[in-house]
């Protein structure tokens, strides 16, 4: 699975290129700051290297290495270094894109899986083509990694990430101000002689601004305590990561342990442009195997929110279900969860621990992860709502975020939209003749995600007939002026209104006086 994962990126790398630039430069009208100032560069083996910082990722410097010939005679290495016109603040995310000619960022993309990945793509880290990228302030590092250490691009502050075309992305948040980017392209032992290799830079830029639309731009993975013959032979990776950001609900990334008996962890990270609004949340759409859910999987999936490095919520997986999307998921079928966070994120972990002691393939597949408007909060006289059959219902929801409008659903996923209405205003049912629950959900006009469906039940009350009453007292005698009890009762629950007509036209009210009786 992971060989075809790899595949399917070049696959889609050559056909989508155009689109992975024009994503690149204007993705959804956010703001991004490109490095545009050249600060170093090794002129005798850079080429084109005003490339760099022209602010366009459809154009190339290309550095070059080679290994020389007998004793390293005429060995030599390049490095280009790109600056931003103001220093970057601490933990702000600078996304490099690269190309080198060896598979290292294919590899790099699995974070602390590189090694193994390494080993099954038959690429060498050490002694092929290296790179080093470090974070600047001035001639100070404050951020590096090297790509024959794979263990450098495994942390919250370093990684390899993909687009959704498979187009590869150095993504450094340092924790101190920067200023520029380092990038060194060179050589290792194993090559042989007279080898040359070449490294690609496109460019460096960060994003900022608040986003209309925060789709998910970028993805990575990484695993824990998983072997060589797990990946190779056993099915365990993370296969089509890039369908989790691709904005398709019938497409997914399969986070996959194989049939195994130790503890293990897979995951998936994926990475959003800015940081969500304070009104805003997550919601996660995934499936697993029902096979999977009867052994208690809801408690070994876990989602974690993150702004930049820093921790911000987690919960798991079996802390947000309701029934009704247990019970999608024990169908078979794909839920939607809802994952409300305490404060600003850019990016989610999907991690999937293993269930130990179970012969079962091990597998999670992870449609999609969005930021939506905030989930609906129903009003409080809309809560535990009973009407009379043949009778509609009134209904009120509100949401947090600005400009924000209403759909309601008659199904927790999929089914027919019944009404789409602002925050606060009413929605009313057709006449409803059985219990019902209706569904309500936030959205932003011209976006393509909306938020989790919240349930909204409402009772529906028979309406009764003569038969359904019994009343007591009518039969016993009395004198004038003594005093008519009569006690009725019914086969359904109700209250009881008492005329003087058979019609229902003349109530009879407390202290009402007719013909001098009261």
């Amino acid at each position: 699975m992971v060989n075809f994962t790899f595949r399917n990126f070049i696959f889609k790398s050559i056909f989508c290129l155009l689109l992975v630039c024009s994503i690149g430069q204007n993705a959804l009208g956010q703001t991004q700051t490109f490095a545009t100032n050249l600060v170093d560069i090794d002129t005798d083996h850079v080429v084109n290297g005003s490339f760099a910082v022209d602010g366009d990722l459809n154009t190339t410097a290309e550095l070059e290495a080679n290994s020389g010939l007998a004793l390293g005679i005429g060995a030599y290495n390049s490095f280009i270094e790109i600056g931003y016109d103001t220093p970057v603040a601490a933990n702000t995310t600078t996304f490099i894109r690269i190309d080198t000619q060896d598979e290292l960022l294919r590899v790099l993309l699995g974070g602390g899986l590189g090694n193994l990945l390494g080993d099954v793509l038959g690429v060498v880290l050490i002694g092929n083509q290296e790179f080093t990228v470090e974070a600047r302030s001035g001639t100070t590092t404050v951020l590096s990694a090297d790509s024959s250490d794979p263990n450098t691009f495994d942390s919250p502050r370093v990684r390899v990430v993909t687009d959704v075309s498979g187009a590869m992305y150095i993504a450094m948040t340092p924790n101190q101000s920067y200023s520029s980017i380092r990038i060194t392209n060179s050589i290792g032992s194993l090559l042989g002689l007279g080898n040359t290799r070449t490294l690609n830079v496109r460019g460096a830029f960060y994003n900022s601004g608040a986003l209309t639309c925060n789709d998910p731009l970028y993805t990575s993975y990484d695993g824990d305590g998983l072997s060589l013959d797990l990946l190779q032979l056993g099915g365990a990776g993370v296969n089509n990561p890039e369908n989790a950001i691709d904005n398709d609900p019938n497409s997914f990334s399969e986070l996959s342990l194989g049939v195994l008996d130790v503890a293990a962890s897979i995951e998936q990270i994926v990475y959003f442009g800015v940081p969500s609004q304070p009104t805003e949340d997550f919601k996660i759409s995934l499936r697993v195997d029902p096979t999977l859910l009867a052994l208690g999987v809801v408690n070994n999936i876990t989602f974690e929110a993150y702004n930049g490095p820093t921790l911000v919520s987690s919960s798991s997986l079996s802390s947000l279900l309701n029934l009704d999307l247990l019970g999608l998921l024990q169908g078979g079928a794909v839920a939607q969860v809802p994952f409300d966070v305490a404060g600003p994120a850019d990016r989610i972990v999907v991690r999937y621990t293993s269930l130990l002691g179970v012969n079962v393939f091990q597998r999670l597949d992870l449609y999609d992860v969005a930021i939506t408007p905030g989930i609906p909060v129903i009003d409080a006289a809309s809560e535990d709502v009973e009407v009379c059959e043949g009778e509609s219902a009134s209904l009120v929801a509100t949401t947090a975020s600005a400009g924000a409008e209403l759909r309601w659903y008659d199904s927790e996923v999929g089914g027919n939209l019944l009404a789409t209405t602002a925050s606060g205003e009413t929605f009313t049912t057709a006449a409803l003749s059985e219990d019902t629950t209706f569904y309500v959900a936030s959205f932003l006009a011209g976006c393509t995600e909306e938020s989790g469906r919240v349930a909204v039940e409402v009772t529906v009350n028979p309406l009764p007939e003569s038969g359904d009453i019994t009343v007591l007292g009518f039969d016993l005698p009395i004198c004038l002026p003594e005093l008519l009890t009569i006690v009725p009762t019914a086969t359904i629950n109700g209250s009881f209104n008492y005329y003087l007509d058979a019609n229902g036209t003349l109530p009879i009210t407390d202290g009402l006086v007719e013909d001098g009786i009261t």
